[in-house]
């Protein structure tokens, strides 16, 4: 997939850059939910398959996803 975008992981400050600590990885595949839709940006949520893998360090991790219907408290809100 030719892709305008280009995923840029590590990056704390747009204004000042530090070229040591960002990556810059080319899309290779964006899959959007079936179910999305536009108007009401129902579904609103894409994979994104990168070109090549991001090292983790300091500055680049993954993100921890919650399991199946977490518990509704002062960290998890319901969504609309």
């Amino acid at each position: 997939m030719n892709s305008d975008f280009t995923i840029v992981a590590g990056l704390h400050s747009r204004i000042q850059p530090d070229p040591q600590r960002i990556q810059r990885k080319q899309i290779l595949a964006i899959v959007h939910h079936e179910e999305y839709d536009k108007d009401t940006n129902k579904n609103d949520i894409a994979i994104i398959r990168l070109a090549s893998p991001v090292i983790l360090n300091s500055y680049v991790n993954v993100a921890c996803l919650p399991q199946a219907d977490p518990n509704v408290n002062d960290h998890v809100m319901v969504g609309m």
